[in-house]
């Protein structure tokens, strides 16, 4: 026999402590919500053993898993351990290590991880949060992040960093090609996920220009950003290059953001080109999306734009926007004090009926809690609907 698979939905089920004592040729275990408050001693002959799988157990003493030599997959997902054993350093040839859905998980003891010299995929969603931090306490409880720099063929990496202080310099490797790494306090892990890059950051001025944090933004696909500190032009401060990779971006609670795109900063380039949707909410101080004229091919992968609680922002878009939203499917404006236009020239001025971008695409258009329209500022063939200040709806 070369896999043995069990999915158990009886939770009074026991193994048998001498089951695998016979099953020396096992290559793959997968055993999905077995109670094992003790592991089977008959575990230990499994010495072709590659990949194991104890999701959702009830797990306790899991330390004789440091056997398993040959073993490249270990899986840990939702099984609620309290402590990662020193033995799973022994496993040398480990090449993927899940961790996720173990917030319960308070120990990693110190140079574990680091022993795990083949690791490609460490996945720690909605888990260890308790990093030590090197160099200040030789006798810390926990591993720190420094020991993820030891290993050189870490390609996957899922993980949150409640405090941005305690981030190593040049922590992040070029070598990363899947990521979701959130930083500071606040985040939640996303159910839907449409990218294999993520990053959500709640940092400071000084960490936001570190090298490999810079490095991962040019390649991040999904970015959410929160309270940004001394950024008025999300482009040109965050990414000279005009972020190239990225889909999706949300950004909330700035206090001095002016502009996502300012166009007169520098040397054109093409910003945004192909994100899918820009969700703004509550940047106090933005007055447009794009300052100046953008190159042509700016936002123009654009279908889903939200705008909340931006009360300095009078207009949408403007008429050199025009080939960048061609593709609007869905237009949200909720909570937004001055808004006067969705479409105005660049002086400021609404635009005129002759000259108005001509959505055809769109689908949705939500407009909530704005001033009184006195004036007809939209003409499209589609359904939506308006919520005034007293919060009556009209389709």
């Amino acid at each position: 026999m070369e896999s043995f698979i069990l999915y158990n939905g009886d939770p009074s089920l026991k193994i048998p402590d001498c089951l695998f004592k016979g099953t020396k040729t096992l290559q793959l275990m997968d055993m999905t919500r077995v109670q094992l408050p003790t592991l089977p001693s008959s575990l230990q002959f499994l010495e072709k053993l590659q990949t194991l799988c104890l999701d959702y157990c009830g797990l306790g003493d899991i330390a004789l898993i440091g056997e398993l030599k040959m073993l490249k997959v270990l899986s840990l997902m939702g099984s609620n351990i309290v402590r990662l054993p020193r033995e799973i350093g022994q496993l040398t040839r480990l090449q993927l290590l899940d961790l996720t859905k173990n917030p319960t998980l308070e120990i990693i003891p110190p140079n574990v991880l680091s022993c795990l010299t083949q690791l490609e995929d460490l996945y720690m969603e909605n888990s260890f949060l308790q990093w030590g931090v090197e160099g200040l306490d030789d006798r810390r409880n926990n591993a720190s992040l420094a020991e993820l720099k030891d290993l050189p063929y870490l390609s996957t990496l899922y993980l949150h960093i409640t405090d941005p202080m305690i981030l190593p310099k040049d922590f992040f490797s070029k070598k990363l090609e899947r990521f979701n790494i959130l930083i500071g306090e606040g985040w939640d892990w996303s159910r839907k996920r449409e990218t294999s890059t993520i990053m959500k950051l709640k940092i400071n001025a000084s960490i936001q220009s570190e090298e490999g944090i810079q490095m991962l933004l040019k390649r991040t696909e999904d970015l959410h950003l929160d309270g940004l500190e001394g950024v008025k032009s999300v482009s040109y401060e965050l990414d000279g290059q005009g972020f190239p990779s990225l889909k999706h971006l949300h950004i909330q609670n700035s206090l001095e953001i002016r502009y996502i795109v300012d166009s007169t900063m520098s040397s054109p380039i093409v910003a945004f080109p192909f994100l899918v949707s820009l969700s703004l909410d509550n940047l106090n101080k933005l007055e447009k999306i794009c300052n100046g004229q953008p190159v042509a091919e700016s936002f123009s992968k654009l279908r889903i734009l939200k705008v909340k609680s931006c009360p300095m922002l009078k207009n949408l878009f403007s008429l050199h926007m025009q080939r960048g939203l061609l593709q609007l499917e869905e237009i949200s404006i909720i909570d937004c004090e001055i808004m006067e236009v969705i479409v105005a020239e660049e002086s400021g001025g609404e635009a005129d009926e002759d000259e108005a971008i001509k959505l055809t695409q769109l689908r949705t258009l939500t407009l909530e809690y704005l001033p009184p329209i006195h004036k007809r500022v939209l003409q499209i063939e589609c359904s939506f609907h308006i919520t005034d200040q007293a919060g009556a709806v009209n389709h």
